[in-house]
C-alpha cells in the first residue's frame, strides 16, 4: 500500500513538473493536492503505530515467555534446594533415610517382607501369608 501511494506521488510530480510545474497550479489542483497529502499521512502516521503496537506486543511476549521459563526453573531450583535442607534436618534429627528399590523385583520383595512382618505364620495352620523363613515353610 505505501509502495503504490509512494509510486504514485512520484509519477504524479514527475508528471506535473514536465507539464510547466507551478504555472499550472489552480486552486482545485493545489486544494486536492493538500487533501491528497494530508490523506497520506494519516494513513502513514496509522501504519507506523500499528507497526509499532505489534512490535511491542511481540517483544512484550517474547519478555514473558523468558520470565515465565526462567521462574519455574527457580522454583525447581529452590524446591531441590529445600528438599535438602529438609533431608539434613531428618538425619541431623536421627532418622534413617534409605532409597526405595526401583522396578517390579525390588517392589514384590518389599511386599513380601511387609507381608512376613504384618501376618506372621501361625504354628499349626496353613492359611498365613508367605513364610519368610524358608526352614518355618519346609517344616509344614
Amino acid at each position: 500500500m505505501v509502495t503504490a501511494v509512494g509510486a504514485f506521488a512520484v509519477a504524479f510530480l514527475i508528471s506535473w513538473a514536465y507539464e510547466g510545474g507551478y504555472s499550472n497550479i489552480t486552486k482545485k489542483r493545489f486544494s486536492f493536492a493538500v487533501g491528497l497529502l494530508a490523506v497520506t499521512a494519516v494513513l502513514a502516521h496509522a501504519y507506523i503505530r500499528h507497526q509499532w503496537l505489534r512490535y511491542v506486543r511481540e517483544s512484550a511476549l517474547k519478555e514473558m515467555t523468558t520470565f515465565v521459563s526462567r521462574s519455574q526453573e527457580f522454583d525447581n531450583a529452590t524446591s531441590a534446594g529445600v528438599g535438602l535442607v529438609q533431608e539434613v534436618e531428618l538425619v541431623s534429627r536421627g532418622y534413617r533415610m534409605f532409597v526405595r528399590q526401583a522396578g517390579p523385583l525390588g517392589r514384590r520383595r518389599a511386599n513380601r517382607a511387609a507381608e512376613a512382618r504384618l501376618f506372621p505364620p501361625s504354628a499349626g495352620s496353613r492359611t498365613g501369608a508367605r513364610c519368610a523363613d524358608a526352614s518355618v515353610c519346609a517344616r509344614r
